[in-house]
């Protein structure tokens, strides 16, 4: 054979493996952490992340080295390691400035890293805001459009909601959805958890059929491309919302209908202890608590409860959340004592893991007050509820509303000590608040005419209580129709003071008639 013919067909027998290029070892590194984030082995993730870090160093792929770093954040705030989350994030953001190092995209991943801690770790939701901002600034500044941008709007406009201001978040997500139809019309998830979250704030403020009308945008959204898992349970998750839209003005008929098509969903999919499963089954617990359905409330009720304790450390923030809503359903069961056992889990986690002023401590503080103030436990369930008012005050929380509903309980504890003027002044301050932050007509205001109504009633002066009933009644009907129950008992109210009125002019006229008959 001529020397020529061998040398080419040596090439040809070697030319498949000449033509193989050999993968990455951070990127199989990387790859592997990908799949074990997804089954949520975190530890096993982290430690192959560790691994590709170190690869793309070695192999000069900085752009990857970042991107490992942020997916370590990630796993660290999964992880409950919020400190370790943050940490990484400003360490990377002072390497890639040490580097020279520029990739918009990344600097905003991480400035959002640090937003998202800021606002669960700290309760800061001005912080937040603020690293939420930066990071749209970083995407603003580059000439390729990233569908992180709507994410981060969303995150601004979640974490002003979470102060009170929905018309200014409606604006936000508005903003965001035309974004989304413009740039990215493909991007279904994305683009109906977008109509979701603003369908939850207009449910906020109690205008529940433009609520309804935007989960249905969300549902036309995510139909366009329901073939896979992940947008299955975006679907999921509005079928939840549209149940608890229905279930608020007492349709519940078609509240367990739609809860019970997220319920076949997410137990088609999702591992059965999975965070998902467990809300899921405490929201159940609470429908049929409701409902009167007993039995059906402690099933649920346990089922949530013990794939939390089997999921969960002894410390972690959600199962504080399954105590108390264990411990919620069990006020419904007048089971004070039990009631108060979880309460007090629940807080405790929440003051260890968060200190006392954060709005998750706050939350736990006012649950553990409403179950005194059930037992008629005045004096105890005033120390909690000025404990969360403490918090509220020098802490990052900034729920107007509940804030709002606080002072209404205090008034409440006030009436059941006998102490009307105290009680009057916490309502005062409750009914100055709303017209400081929303007006005269928000459904809250029905909630202070009833404890004005309460106040004059127990005065005396019925005249001016069945007035305030009846401004009570008439903003519930407004807001809700006559199908909610707070209509019904400002109706009882009313009815109650115009009953006692009516004997107590009855009792006059007796007394007359029987002056008359002596004279």
């Amino acid at each position: 054979m001529r020397p020529f013919l061998l040398i080419l067909l040596i090439y040809w027998s070697l030319s498949p493996c000449l033509g193989q290029v050999q993968e990455s070892k951070g990127l199989i590194y990387q790859k592997k952490a990908d799949s074990l984030m997804v089954s949520k082995s975190l530890d096993s993730a982290n430690y192959y992340l560790v691994l590709s870090a170190k690869a793309f160093l070695s192999e000069g792929d900085t752009s990857s080295y970042f991107q490992s770093q942020n997916k370590k954040s990630i796993v660290a705030y999964d992880q409950v390691n919020y400190d370790g989350s943050m940490l990484i994030a400003q360490m990377a953001i002072e390497q890639m400035q040490e580097m020279s190092f520029q990739n918009n995209l990344l600097s905003a991943e991480f400035n959002r890293r640090i937003g998202v801690v800021q606002e669960v770790r700290d309760g800061d939701f001005s912080k937040a805001i603020d690293s939420y901002n930066r990071a749209i600034r970083f995407l603003k500044g580059s000439e390729t459009k990233y569908l992180l941008q709507t994410q981060l709007q969303k995150d601004v406009a979640i974490g002003i909601l979470s102060r009170g201001y929905l018309d200014s978040a409606q604006v936000i997500l508005q903003a965001t959805i035309d974004l989304q139809e413009n740039d990215f019309p493909f991007a279904y998830s994305e683009l109906s958890d977008s109509y979701r979250i603003l369908a939850i704030t207009y449910s906020m403020d109690a205008d529940n059929e433009k609520a309804l009308k935007h989960y249905k945008n969300a549902l036309k959204t995510i139909k366009r491309d329901i073939d896979n898992n992940k947008n299955r349970l975006v679907q999921a998750d509005i079928y939840g919302n549209i149940s608890v839209t229905y279930q608020t003005d007492g349709y519940y008929d078609s509240a367990f209908y739609y809860v019970y098509k997220q319920k076949a969903i997410n137990e088609g999919i999702l591992d059965k202890d999975h965070r998902n499963l467990t809300n899921l089954y405490g929201n159940l617990s609470l429908m049929h608590g409701i409902r009167g359905d007993l039995d059906s409330a402690l099933f649920y009720s346990e089922k949530n409860l013990r794939s939390s304790e089997k999921k969960y450390a002894k410390n972690h923030p959600d199962l504080a959340e399954a105590y108390l809503k264990t411990g919620t359903l069990l006020t419904q069961l007048n089971r004070f004592e039990e009631a108060k056992v979880y309460a007090e889990k629940g807080l405790e986690i929440f003051k260890t893991s968060f200190g006392n002023k954060h709005p998750k401590t706050y939350n736990g503080l006012i649950n553990l007050g409403y179950v005194h103030l059930l037992k008629g436990e005045n004096n105890t369930s005033l120390k909690y509820y000025q404990q969360a008012l403490e918090a509220y005050q020098s802490g990052e929380t900034k729920q107007i509303q509940s804030m709002i509903d606080v002072y209404m309980r205090i008034a409440d504890n006030h009436f059941g000590l006998g102490e009307l003027e105290n009680a009057l002044k916490a309502t005062q301050t409750a009914h100055k608040t709303i017209l400081q932050e929303f007006d005269a007509a928000h459904e809250t205001a029905a909630r202070v005419k009833l404890r004005f109504g309460k106040y004059y009633f127990e005065k005396g002066d019925y005249n001016r209580s069945i007035s305030e009933f009846e401004k009570a009644q008439e903003l519930f009907t407004q807001h809700h129709g006559l199908r909610n129950f707070p209509v019904s008992k400002s109706i009882f109210s009313q009815a109650e003071a115009e009953i006692k009125m009516g004997n107590e002019q009855n009792g006059i006229l007796l007394e007359a008639g029987t002056d008359a008959e002596h004279k």
